[in-house]
């Protein structure tokens, strides 16, 4: 199946229904044609903050939809990238030639009459997180307007409908407590941005705990980056995308196997195995899955269970949580901690930019940042120990397909 390229948001989020910062493409750095390896630069994106770079989330050929100079707005697909044998999707977006011929050919027709879709609501498809802030608001989703694509029920619309009452509502909260327990239990689950306001009617919390630790590293990806690329083309065959966040997954469980430091800090080290919960972005929404002993399974088997169970078992108490916000052009993230989760830790974009490499120049190196929040029970040497064990981890990134 082809794979879309999708232009990120740049810039501020717009206001919902209005359009965002324009873009201009500015140059593709790949021909037309032309093979794509993941992480590649595709193409230089101009905003009025600067230039931007685009990087391939998929391995193909390319095949380009928007041209360099074009103005496409964040979420249009600019190109696809296409499997051995694939052709590109026909693309229906000729309206203005269209209407310029009917209007030459019959200048004295009546205007055409072209129905609007009627928007409905997608419950078919709606993110774990987004049912668990539904349940314990008592919102029932089939009533809920979806704002997301097919009309999808998205975490922005069950705040707004915990913030109206009824008739959404179908339980006993009062607009403004449902309002503030709505944002309060998105913000518990990371799912809301740092200038969402709290209710005029309370006074807002801190994102951090007192005694919270707040830790960043930036690994240097390039070795894991091309293991990816070999990675996509052995498992093509079986559908296996491995992407960065299953590497850091995978560094994850052995850095906790190999020293549970914090798992005993946080009085689990009896309990067999290692849980962790990742949440992704999956289209348009963040989606949750829970990982059982996933210090047992191999790297292909973590990445094959991801693809294909999706949401997992997110009603478990987490023992490690990991957000990661990279296929959505996020530099870096700084997650909040759940109550269940000794610790999180947050994952930006694979950056791709010029390092001093001694003897042999400046080349081209992609790098990642990772944030770790941990619990107050955790000391910060266990942290900072654990913090070491990962990036060696995912700088030898041979080590993570050892058992």
């Amino acid at each position: 199946m082809p794979s879309a390229v999708v232009l990120p948001t740049l810039g501020p989020t717009p206001p919902p229904g209005l359009p965002g910062a324009k873009c201009t493409i500015q140059q593709w750095h790949v021909e037309p044609g032309a093979w794509v390896s993941r992480g590649a630069r595709l193409f230089s994106v101009a905003t009025a903050q600067g230039l931007s770079e685009v990087v391939a989330e998929a391995s193909g050929r390319l095949h380009v939809i928007a041209q360099s100079g074009a103005t496409p707005n964040a979420g249009d697909v600019v190109a696809y990238l296409l499997a051995a044998g694939e052709q590109p999707p026909i693309q229906v977006g000729a309206s203005a030639p269209v209407a310029a011929a009917i209007d030459l050919a019959a200048p004295d027709a009546a205007p055409l009459s072209v129905p609007l879709p009627v928007a409905t609501t997608d419950t078919g498809r709606v993110s774990p997180a987004v049912k668990r802030l539904a349940v314990e608001h008592q919102i029932d989703l089939s009533a809920v307007s979806g704002s997301g694509l097919g009309g999808r029920v998205l975490r922005d619309d069950v705040v707004r409908a915990a913030q109206a009452g009824p008739p959404h509502a179908t339980g006993g909260l009062a607009p403004a407590n449902a309002s503030a327990e709505a944002l309060r239990s998105a913000r518990e689950a990371g799912l809301t941005r740092d200038d969402d306001p709290m209710p005029s009617t309370e006074i807002a919390e801190p994102r951090l705990v007192p005694g919270q630790l707040v830790l960043s590293l930036e690994v240097d990806f390039t070795r894991a980056a091309a293991l990816i690329g070999e990675l996509e083309e052995v498992w093509a065959e079986h559908d296996r995308r491995p992407t960065p966040g299953h590497l850091v997954i995978r560094a994850v469980a052995l850095a906790l196997r190999g020293d549970p430091a914090l798992l005993r800090a946080s009085g689990q080290a009896e309990a067999s195995g290692v849980r962790i919960s990742f949440e992704f972005f999956d289209g348009g929404s963040l989606v949750s899955s829970t990982i059982n002993d996933a210090d047992a399974l191999p790297l292909e088997a973590l990445v094959s269970r991801l693809n294909a169970a999706g949401d997992g078992d997110a009603t478990d108490p987490e023992r490690f949580t990991i957000v990661d916000l990279g296929s959505r052009g996020i530099d870096a993230v700084t997650p909040v901690l759940p109550a269940s989760s000794i610790a999180s830790l947050g994952l930006g974009r694979v950056a791709q930019r010029p390092s001093f490499a001694g003897a042999s120049g400046i080349e081209r190196r992609a790098f990642l940042t990772l944030s770790l929040v941990t619990a107050p029970s955790i000391e910060t040497a266990a942290a900072v120990d654990f913090l070491a064990s990962l990036r060696q981890y995912l700088e030898q990134p041979a080590r993570l397909l050892l058992a």
